[in-house]
């Protein structure tokens, strides 16, 4: 699936979560869609750690994402407890449930691997969303609205999530697009998942 499909389902979640059947979804969530991680990787690549530091100052866009200006009918970083975000990593979707209460990221990974160098793999990946999103929420000002412990500017904890029953997982190479729109809807109605 290419982003302007995955964006389009997520509108199609994001309507529903406000709209009549917005009792199914139970969590403080909120979604961004696929530009976020694009911009993310960006940044990441831009900026050392160091510059950003000293000298990042983040897009209105970004800005936007955590003010709930973006994507269409999301909701404010400070009216949610975490934010899902797809990610496109090596021409395979995933999706990071960033914790805004627990400050850690868990990826959701529909392959079947068990391979501990794969996960290397794909916590290399996720680099660029650990690292970026403390100064992100500083600089956007999240810590400022909200009562939460304000955190420092270290990387976010990563855990790559190889669920285990429940939700069937891709037995191909073509459907992690799919399998990741399911997960997102079972985590904003339950916010636990279990994949078979």
């Amino acid at each position: 699936m290419t982003s302007e499909h995955i964006d389009a389902c997520l509108s199609l979640l994001c309507k529903r979560m406000t709209g009549p059947k917005s009792k199914l979804y139970t969590t403080r969530a909120c979604m961004v869609d696929t530009i976020f991680f694009d911009t993310i990787r960006m940044l990441h690549t831009e900026f050392s750690i160091e510059d950003a530091r000293a000298k990042m100052q983040i897009s209105d866009e970004l800005r936007g994402y955590v003010e709930g200006e973006r994507p269409t009918y999301a909701k404010k970083g400070e009216d949610v407890d975490f934010i899902l975000a797809p990610c496109n990593v090596g021409g395979h979707w995933v999706v990071a449930k960033i914790d805004l209460v627990r400050w850690t990221i868990k990826v959701v990974d529909s392959a079947i691997t068990l391979d501990a160098k794969d996960n290397g793999v794909r916590a290399g990946q996720m680099t660029p969303l650990t690292t970026m999103m403390p100064f992100i929420c500083h600089q956007a000002g999240y810590f400022n609205n909200i009562r939460r412990k304000r955190q420092d500017l270290t990387s976010m904890s990563l855990d790559i999530h190889l669920p285990k029953a429940k939700v069937h997982r891709q037995n191909d190479s073509v459907s992690c697009g799919m399998f990741m729109i399911g997960y997102i809807e079972h985590i904003l109605q339950s916010e636990n998942i279990r994949i078979k």
